[in-house]
């Protein structure tokens, strides 16, 4: 009976052993985890900021030459306006008093 007792307290030891071997391997693991998560999100990161970076660039880029061909077109319509004017001021004054003027 005392040998049953003393097998069953040194396969207990043995597991308890195992267990903490175990457990070991697992914290470092867990360690191992958490620092390529780290490395991980690092990474992704800086390609992220990498192409948020190219693709602001890129929009600026599209901005300004749209903003330039809107300008140039504003300018362009601008001149055309003032030429009509000049050229039809007397009518269009004219009609702009007499719409004016009248009882309508």
């Amino acid at each position: 009976m005392n040998q049953y007792i003393i097998d069953i307290v040194r396969i207990d030891h043995e597991c308890q052993e195992k267990l903490a071997a175990v457990k070991k391997e697992k914290a470092g693991v867990n360690e191992h985890l958490t620092e390529k998560r780290q490395e991980l999100y690092e990474s992704f990161a800086r390609d992220y900021t990498g192409t948020i970076e190219w693709k602001k660039a890129a929009l600026q880029v599209q901005f300004d030459n749209a903003k330039a061909a809107t300008r140039r077109d504003y300018e362009l319509n601008l001149k055309r306006l003032e030429e009509v004017y000049s050229t039809n001021k007397d009518e269009l004054v004219a009609q702009l008093v007499k719409r004016c003027l009248s009882d309508d």
